[in-house]
């Protein structure tokens, strides 16, 4: 007899899509939270996710503008300092496990910083005093 297996590598427990929205120079904390993944190694990484798309693991130092902070009990939190507007795009925060891993889709949109003379332009406007009573 031939015993055929078929093994889904779809990414399994997406539900629950996080968006969040940061300012260019600024930093960002994504809260991530996986079920059944108290002592499993967690990470974060950009689409598509590859081995290279990597940034942080839990099991590692921090790298760069990258920090997971591992709280247990499947919930993880991952700091981005240093925003560009080119981190605008899709991430995913993922759980290593015995089968596939799984993963929570994180949305980052990155947009011009407050401190930046366009967002001033737009949204304060400068009061005149003219001496007049």
């Amino acid at each position: 007899t031939t015993k055929t297996f078929v093994y889904l590598t779809e990414f399994n427990s997406t539900t629950g899509e996080i968006s969040r929205q940061g300012y260019s120079e600024g930093s960002i904390t994504i809260t991530c939270s996986h079920s059944w993944a108290s002592t499993n190694k967690k990470y974060f990484c950009r689409d598509p996710c590859g081995y290279g798309d990597i940034f942080v693991k839990s099991d590692q130092t921090p790298k760069g503008r990258y920090t997971l902070k591992d709280y247990g009990a499947g919930n993880f939190t991952v700091n981005i300092t240093d925003l560009q507007e080119s981190d605008s795009g899709i991430y995913w925060c993922g759980v290593d496990r015995v089968g596939p891993d799984t993963f929570k889709k994180v949305i980052l949109i990155v947009s011009k910083g407050k401190n930046d003379e366009q967002y001033y332009a737009f949204h304060y406007t400068p009061t005149l005093e003219t001496g007049k009573k």
